[in-house]
């Protein structure tokens, strides 16, 4: 609302169609900015845009003389507390007083939002580099209050009264007790745990982080289902090797959960290293896949810190998997998954040869006949054909190539010394 200085509206502006059902058929064109601010905080108690789950409001008074405007910015916040408690609605009133700046002007314009909301979060951003612009635009006014207060943010020249309501949502006490489910853990046992609210394309999580048995475990679980939407495991610096595997339970983003006992090691082939295919096997059973549900997968040996790993990744109903196995013992060291917003990959429109024989043509292509390392075993469509992509070793010299998954056509090839 623009007003005179004698606090007449002189014009009421609906940002958007919520705005819009708010004001209906009111004029409020040369009313009192009291009366005015009396009716637009009726109205939205009577559509339910304000109620006992989300509380909160933002006054942003813009005035040259800031004198002036934190005065009336006061007596605004004090009104509307006093109509939302003869309301008999314990509100949460959040309000401030701006120096409209090119910045947020356009910000405002960009996003489709107030130029008051939009300097709300540029500070949340500004304060925490975790946090996003864009998607903090798509929230409310009480999920904003929510994520400054969980992540405890101080907000510079913004004053606040009440609490905002979190009765949404499942609250900080259920999202850990589905994290320590999902893990195997018990509250009392785990050490460096952290709980708060978090934000990822308008969508509110908990995102619960603990350690736990000589493991790092992050957990990000939807706000309002409770569905866990990642998961995420790290061994921690310095955990003794052998240790073994301590057992995790998985989750898909459709809420459904399937536990799985320890990882079983894996014995070692003579050569003292497993078979891509067998740590890939290791990796889909601990994540309770089956080999003809997986989908993208990517076999990549590698090493870290001396230890020979390989680095895994696969997808299954809409779930991202990445895990990094011990190529000696089979162990699993690490884990995550997360959601796959991408379609799932359209179904061969032939038989596939399989990965063994593509290595096979490979191999004969590079007239090798000894000792092979394979490095990289990955299958994916590349402008809808359906490839898979090989790098190897032998002799000193490195192998890449591309082959036809159905025809068994060599695609792109490349060799070199290794370095």
């Amino acid at each position: 609302m623009t007003v005179s200085r004698s606090e007449k509206v002189l014009s009421a502006q609906a940002l958007n169609e919520d705005a819009k059902a708010i004001i209906g058929n009111m004029d409020l064109k040369g009313a009192s900015l009291d009366v005015a601010m009396n009716a637009l905080i009726g109205s939205m108690l009577r559509n339910g845009y304000i109620d006992e789950l989300a509380n909160s409001i933002l006054i942003t008074v813009e005035n040259r003389d800031e004198a002036k405007g934190q005065t009336l910015q006061a007596r605004l916040s004090a009104e509307v507390e006093q109509i939302l408690q003869a309301s008999q609605v314990d509100g949460a009133v959040l309000s401030q007083t701006t120096a409209a700046d090119d910045e947020l002007s356009q910000l405002a314009e960009q996003y489709g939002i107030s130029v008051g909301k939009a300097s709300l979060i540029r500070q949340l951003v500004a304060a925490d580099s975790m946090l996003d612009f864009a998607s903090l635009a798509k929230l409310p006014i009480n999920d904003l209050n929510l994520l400054a207060s969980s992540r405890q943010i101080a907000l510079d020249g913004v004053s606040s009264s009440g609490q905002a309501s979190s009765g949404a949502y499942i609250g900080e006490e259920r999202a850990k007790a589905i994290a320590f489910a999902q893990a195997g853990a018990q509250e009392a046992v785990v050490t460096r745990l952290e709980v708060s609210l978090d934000c990822d394309d308008g969508r509110m999580l908990y995102e619960v982080e603990f350690h736990f048995n000589g493991y790092e475990y992050d957990y990000e679980i939807d706000a309002t289902t409770g569905e866990v939407w990642k998961t995420e495991r790290e061994e921690e610096p310095g955990r003794p090797a052998g240790t073994g595997n301590t057992g995790t339970t998985t989750a898909n983003t459709n809420g459904t959960t399937s536990s799985t006992p320890p990882t079983a090691t894996t014995a070692a082939p003579s050569s003292g290293r497993l078979t891509a295919d067998q740590a890939l096997s290791a990796a889909l059973s601990h994540a309770g896949v089956s080999a003809q549900s997986a989908y993208d997968k990517s076999i990549e040996l590698d090493y870290d810190h001396g230890m020979a790993v390989y680095e895994i990744e696969f997808s299954s109903a809409g779930v991202e998997y990445e895990y990094e196995i011990n190529a000696a013992t089979g162990e699993v060291l690490t884990w995550k998954s997360e959601g796959d917003d991408r379609p799932a990959l359209p179904p061969s429109s032939g038989q596939e040869i399989g990965i063994e024989q593509a290595k096979e043509l490979a191999l004969q292509r590079a007239g090798i006949t000894g000792d092979v390392r394979f490095l990289k075993e990955k299958r994916e469509y590349d402008d809808g054909r359906l490839i898979y992509e090989l790098e190897f070793r032998s002799g000193g010299i490195e192998y890449e190539c591309e082959i036809d998954a159905v025809s068994g056509a060599i695609r792109n090839w490349d060799s070199d010394w290794d370095d």
